[in-house]
């Protein structure tokens, strides 16, 4: 049995066609051929299941490659967005003209940041003083009349709840609803009109 079994693989091995069985043929001949037959068969259907397990490994390969280059892209895109965010927040700059009111002819300089807005209202305190605009001698601006804020590369100004309210042009402007900014925008607080200009 083993001498036939050797000679069945040795035959595989080299890739010999078996004949058909003939009548003239040995049991031991017959279960050779049976055998040889067997192993070939089994042979030929575990490299069919080795070479569709490749394939299937390869696109599994591919598809994380793809993940990875999208994840790698996005992250990129993210970081490079984050530096650009961070540029603007450092170089942006509004100067306030005060055209009416108890101010007018001054002139207030704010520098909103994407973690620090700056206030505005009667308030003397130094979050008013050094990074927003104390309006102290207008009575009719509250003591924390609104914000400037840097809001996706725009420059935005929320009411957050005055008495007398905040309006743009003629528009009298929602309470914490922010409202961008633009170049020449004539902002009213209290009696305080200011002008939008951008640096």
């Amino acid at each position: 049995f083993v001498f036939i079994y050797s000679k069945m693989t040795a035959a595989i091995d080299m890739g010999a066609a078996l004949q058909e069985p003939t009548e003239d043929w040995t049991i031991e001949q017959l279960m050779e051929w049976c055998l040889q037959r067997s192993q070939q068969e089994t042979d030929e259907k575990v490299h069919e299941i080795i070479s569709l397990e490749k394939n299937q490994l390869e696109q599994g390969k591919q598809e994380l490659w793809e993940c990875f280059n999208k994840l790698h892209a996005s992250t990129k895109e993210q970081n490079n967005t984050d530096k650009e965010m961070k540029t603007i927040s450092t170089s942006f700059c509004v100067r306030f003209k005060v055209v009416s009111g108890p101010y007018m002819d001054q002139e207030f300089v704010v520098k909103p940041q994407l973690d620090r807005p700056c206030w505005v209202g009667r308030s003397t305190s130094k979050r008013f003083r050094d990074h927003g605009i104390s309006l102290r001698k207008d009575t009719e601006v509250s003591t924390t009349h609104g914000k400037f804020e840097l809001i996706q590369g725009g420059i935005y100004f929320t009411d957050v709840g005055s008495t007398n309210g905040s309006h743009i042009g003629d528009t009298l402007l929602m309470p914490n609803v922010p409202h961008q900014l633009e170049e020449g925008m004539s902002l009213l607080l209290g009696s305080s009109a200011l002008l939008v200009h951008f640096e």
